[in-house]
Parts: structure tokens; sequence; C-alpha cells
């Protein structure tokens, strides 16, 4: 299980944040931890919050994340 650091910028795929039934859980779980920044071609920039638990990876699809920027 991969945990993600408070202050992390995780690039995901549009979605994983907002899309069909199948994945309403997952988009739950990821507002409820991320905060939305920025969306370019469709994707979408979010930032760990601190003052929440662990991105857990199931928590966004492991083929959806994009990238992981450092703090």
């Amino acid at each position: 299980m991969h945990n993600f650091e408070p202050g992390q910028k995780v690039v995901v795929k549009c979605n994983t944040l907002k899309g069909n039934d199948e994945n309403r859980i997952n988009r739950r779980k990821v507002a409820r931890k991320a905060r939305f920044l920025d969306r370019v071609n469709g994707f979408y920039l979010v930032e760990i919050m601190k003052n929440r638990k662990p991105l857990y990876k199931e928590c966004i699809w492991s083929e959806d994340i994009m990238g992981v920027l450092s703090k």
C-alpha cells in the first residue's frame, strides 16, 4: 500500500475525480484527502492535504496516476 505525503501534488486523470458510478466511491475518497489545484488537458493536479488521513493508492486507480510531484 502506498500513501502520499502531505503537501505532495499528484496528477490524475479526470475520471478519477469525476465520472460514472463505477468510480464514484474512489472520487469521494479522493475529494476528502486532496485539494483540487488545476486542470490541464483533461488531467487534474491535486494536492494531498496535511490534516487528512493518508491517501492510499486504492483511492486513486494506479493507472490514473499520471505523476507525483515532490513537495
